[in-house]
């Protein structure tokens, strides 16, 4: 697989994104235990009271159970939680399946993850955490199978939907992800 597009979709579309490559990957600095504080958690106001978010580097410690990134991860990854449009090209082994499921469990919506290998699809849905449930839309289904796997998605039961390039390109899928 050469190419790997992550492309999380808000339930009316305008989060889209994937992401790219960047041209030199700048790697984190170390960080104190105060930075590490704030770079674990961000607070928000809602109402009256202050809510702490997790950040993509506490999500990333406490979903996946990393404590860092490789070059270019946190970099392909704020572009998706920017919902900043790009594409990431990257070699067997980089990560790239972290790229998408890390900011899937971070927003909203479904994140869209289009890839020709059936075998590779079904490997990457065991592996993803039990909170990122994942379907895919590739290979034969029955009529049955796809109508379950549509309502999951439209009931918002799915994070992660794997499709092949050909069921992106279909009309009908895409009416799915519209307004």
């Amino acid at each position: 697989q050469l190419v790997s597009s992550a492309v999380p979709v808000s339930s009316s579309t305008d989060g889209s994104c994937s992401s790219a490559m960047p041209s030199e990957a700048v790697e984190d600095d170390p960080q104190d235990d105060e930075d590490c504080t704030e770079k674990n958690e961000t607070s928000v106001r809602e109402g009256s009271k202050t809510v702490k978010e997790p950040t993509m580097h506490s999500t990333l410690q406490e979903l996946f159970g990393y404590s860092s990134f490789r070059p270019g991860q946190e970099w392909a990854i704020e572009r998706c939680l920017d919902e900043k449009r790009s594409l990431l090209v990257a070699p067997t082994g980089f990560g790239k399946s972290l790229c998408f499921s890390l900011p899937a469990a971070m927003m909203k919506g479904v994140c869209i993850v289009v890839s020709p290998l059936l075998s590779l699809i079904q490997d990457q849905i065991r592996v993803l955490p039990a909170r990122l449930p994942a379907v895919t839309l590739s290979g034969p289904m029955s009529t049955a199978s796809m109508a379950a796997t549509l309502d999951d998605i439209v009931r918002g039961r799915i994070k992660v939907v794997f499709v092949s390039p050909e069921r992106l390109t279909s009309a009908s899928f895409r009416r799915l992800f519209r307004p």
